[in-house]
């Protein structure tokens, strides 16, 4: 009788193109699969199970938070090798047929996979209410105020206040750090708008900004559900023209791709050298949705698939002066002279 991982080798090799990127080890003990490749655990049946009710990349997720499923060796490196393989050989041919259906079924039935769905992972999962991009929603998506836990409070001015309802303007500079992606799609002509508004002529507006890839989807279920619920990335070719259509000038785009890579990095192998830890303070499901997240994360931004851009524009006067030093270079002289 054929053992659980041969098994389930021969099933991906239908739908999944080029040689298996990963070796695969069951409950049963048996393995299948490249020898040098990272290995992917399976517990138990359960892990199956929550793919057939969850399938794609969610499902992947929450059989790892859950522990059904899990990695041994680099976690970035198993992602990496998934990744390559989809890239270098493209997705499987072609959607499975009827008989191909009726085999999975079959298999999935032998192998003890079919059942109720299983229980959730046990980490918070984001379940958001009312409409997207709403105020109420996007107030519930978003965490803020530490200013005065740090002793801040002579210093900044802090008002939970959605950008919509943001009055007063003049204002020399505006800095939006990281909120544009969580903006929406269809909203973003209308938080340009308003970052003109807010600014005088000559005024300047720097936004820090997640970016995709243009043929990669960024974001993703788990991202969605984990992390950063209501998420819209885009190329940055298209935040640069939103932004000229909103009537702000941009002067200068900076890529912090490579840096977000080393810092994801650090923030990795603190978590790992620290699991105990955190582990203790927040529980295993969650310690491993914050593994997780990191892992894919950085191997995003080092793959290119993801990016974070500083873009600085101003709005011009109405003779169209920018009311600013005309180089990166002066821009920094003359705030060293200050």
């Amino acid at each position: 009788m054929t053992r659980v991982a041969p098994r389930l080798a021969a099933l991906l090799a239908e739908h999944f193109a080029g040689d298996l990127p990963v070796r695969l080890r069951a409950w049963d003990g048996s393995e299948a699969g490249p020898k040098t490749a990272p290995v992917v655990v399976l517990r138990s049946p359960r892990a199956l199970r929550r793919l057939l009710w969850q399938p794609g990349e969610l499902g992947l997720a929450q059989a790892y938070i859950a522990g059904d499923l899990d990695v041994e060796g680099d976690l970035a490196e198993g992602l990496s090798r998934v990744w390559r393989s989809v890239r270098e050989h493209g997705p499987a041919p072609t959607a499975p047929g009827p008989r191909q259906l009726a085999r999975m079924a079959l298999a999935a039935l032998r192998l003890g996979a079919l059942g109720p769905r299983p229980p959730a992972p046990g980490a918070p999962q984001a379940r958001l209410r009312g409409t997207p991009h709403s105020t109420a929603r996007d107030r519930a998506a978003i965490v803020a105020d530490r200013v005065q836990e740090l002793g801040l409070s002579e210093l900044v001015e802090v008002e939970l206040r959605h950008y919509r309802y943001l009055t007063k303007d003049g204002y020399d500079a505006v800095c939006a750090i990281e909120m544009g992606e969580h903006v929406g799609d269809a909203a973003y002509p209308g938080f340009v708008a308003r970052l003109h508004a807010l600014v005088r002529p000559g005024g300047r507006v720097l936004i820090q900004q997640m970016s995709r890839g243009a043929a990669a989807p960024g974001g993703g279920a788990f991202i969605e559900s984990y992390i950063a619920p209501d998420m819209h990335m885009r190329p940055l070719g298209e935040t640069v023209g939103l932004l000229e259509a909103g009537g702000l000038e941009v002067r200068s785009v900076e890529s912090l791709r490579e840096h977000y890579a080393r810092t994801i990095a650090a923030w990795h192998q603190t978590l790992e050298t620290r699991w105990k830890e955190f582990v203790a303070l927040e529980g295993e499901p969650t310690a491993r949705v914050w593994r997780l997240y990191p892992a894919g994360a950085g191997l995003a931004f080092t793959e290119r698939r993801m990016g974070v851009d500083q873009i600085l524009a101003v709005r011009t006067a109405p003779d169209g002066e920018a009311v600013m030093p005309t180089t990166p270079h002066d821009w920094c002289a003359r705030e060293a002279r200050q």
